[in-house]
């Protein structure tokens, strides 16, 4: 089981203007639900994101005219035609581009707002009653750890992370399912010298 994608499949995100759109919270949300979705209407990505259709309109039009999220087709309605969205391809990724700065100071923005919503998530959803915290069906849950890596351990590491990525990005919605994220960053460190006594 792999995450392992072509270029082909995968949308991959790497101009600027895109790149900026992304470090909003908002748009970030809009964007991983409709992933999440595949394709839905705004009135679906209100119920989904529990917000009001009104306040999602502008964002998903610089969506749109970025590139981000494609109209798809008309869904008709008793009450009126509403435009369907969905993502580009199946699969939107980053694009990092070590060599360029622009492009690594977006992502970090980018990064810190997955930070913020994933900080915004856990506070507000621990107080939920089907938050469960031990066991094999945990949904809540958050650490950080740091450890010395040889390459056969990073490998193992990035296998599992690419076992999640081909779940994750292969859950369908389903009656019994529940709706969950999972935030998280890895980066490598300088050791620093020892102190002298």
């Amino acid at each position: 089981m792999s995450s392992k994608k072509s270029d082909t499949e995968i949308y991959w995100i790497e101009d600027p203007k895109q790149l900026k759109l992304m470090a909003s919270p908002l748009r970030l949300a809009i964007i991983n639900s409709v992933e999440c979705m595949g394709s839905c209407s705004i009135s679906d990505l209100a119920i989904e994101l529990g917000m009001p259709a009104d306040s999602l309109y502008y964002h998903i039009r610089m969506l749109v005219k970025a590139g981000l999220i494609v109209e798809k087709g008309i869904q008709k309605t008793s009450r009126r035609d509403e435009t369907i969205y969905s993502l580009p391809l199946d699969i939107v990724r980053l694009r990092y581009k070590l060599d360029d700065p622009g492009n690594l100071d977006l992502l970090s923005k980018i990064v810190r707002s997955m930070a913020k919503s994933a900080a915004d998530n856990f506070e507000e959803f621990s107080k939920i009653e089907t938050v469960v915290v031990h066991g094999d069906k945990r949904n809540l849950d958050a650490g950080q750890y740091r450890a010395w890596l040889n390459n056969k351990e990073l490998a193992e590491i990035n296998s599992l992370i690419s076992k999640m990525n081909h779940i994750m990005e292969n859950a369908t919605k389903e009656k019994e399912k529940q709706l969950c994220e999972f935030t998280w960053v890895m980066t490598p460190l300088q050791a620093r010298p020892k102190r002298r006594e």
